[in-house]
């Protein structure tokens, strides 16, 4: 991509094919996107309506400061570490918490 959007507010669809794909990956992966289930996710036209975004911008749930981040082709060292406690926190709570070793195999799949 070649300007990597800096918030949230200046995401839209149309502005390059590159971002396009991205943003429907993330809306498809996070089960956002209103193609997937209907019956669970607001179509474009109704996020427009409740978050008074303007034609073909997305709405993504996520901070500004997570947005370049997200975007950039380079794992940023400081996501990375944050994820690494996330993950780490996570496997502690399994762990703890997980008494059936099949189960908290399962969980640990995730990670790869």
């Amino acid at each position: 991509m070649q300007e990597i959007p800096m918030n949230t507010a200046s995401l839209y669809f149309g502005k390059s094919a590159r971002l396009d794909a991205w943003l429907l990956h993330f809306l498809s992966e996070n089960n956002l996107e209103y193609t997937i289930d209907p019956d669970k996710n607001a179509s474009q036209e109704q996020m427009r309506f409740m978050l008074s975004l303007e034609e073909n911008q997305v709405y993504l749930p996520c901070s500004d400061l997570l947005v370049p981040h997200l975007l950039s082709s380079k794992l940023d060292s400081d996501l990375t570490r944050r994820y690494h406690a996330k993950w780490v926190a996570l496997v502690k709570l399994v762990r703890r918490y997980v008494p059936d070793k099949y189960t908290r195999k399962n969980y640990s799949a995730v990670q790869t």
